[in-house]
């Protein structure tokens, strides 16, 4: 296996080598989308707990189909539909249903997410604010709503 260290900077090098069955270069690529994982699967799921398990079930078939991996941004997608098709796959062989719901304080399995943990996710892009965007803020207007619009008819 070769050596992480021995390949600084190249990441088709990483990506093959990760492909190839270096752990320490697939963890190199992975491990930086781990909190993102969790919290996509935590909004799937609703269980802080069994999003980690999933998170790591998703890392494990993530291994066994390294041949698969691509490298630059088709990663993280990979990555994403990987965790996705984990969280649905432990929610089919869940037992847990709702038959009926009047407040989401009566899922007994909701867990909330810890707030620290949210600030190690940030958005990928930086947020435009008013002054930063190509339009004068004069120029934004907010339309009323059709007359032709009613509710449950599904036409605006």
């Amino acid at each position: 296996m070769n050596s992480i260290e021995t390949m600084p900077g190249d990441a088709d090098a990483v990506v093959a080598a990760a492909r190839a069955g270096d752990e320490s270069a697939f963890t190199m690529l992975v491990q930086r989308y781990r909190r993102e994982l969790h919290l996509h699967c935590y909004r799937m799921l609703g269980s802080f707990t069994d999003a980690e398990d999933l998170v790591q079930g998703t890392f494990l078939r993530a291994w066994r189909h390294r041949e698969s991996l691509q490298g630059g941004p088709g990663l993280r997608a990979w990555l994403y539909r990987i965790a996705t098709n984990t969280c649905l796959d432990a929610l089919r062989r869940s037992s847990r249903r709702v038959s009926s719901l009047r407040s989401f304080a009566e899922v007994p399995w909701l867990q909330p997410y810890p707030d620290r943990l949210l600030d190690e996710v940030a958005p990928a892009r930086p947020s435009r604010t008013p002054s930063s965007s190509p339009r004068k803020q004069s120029h934004w207007r907010f339309s009323r709503p059709s007359s032709s619009f009613r509710p449950g008819s599904g036409r605006c």
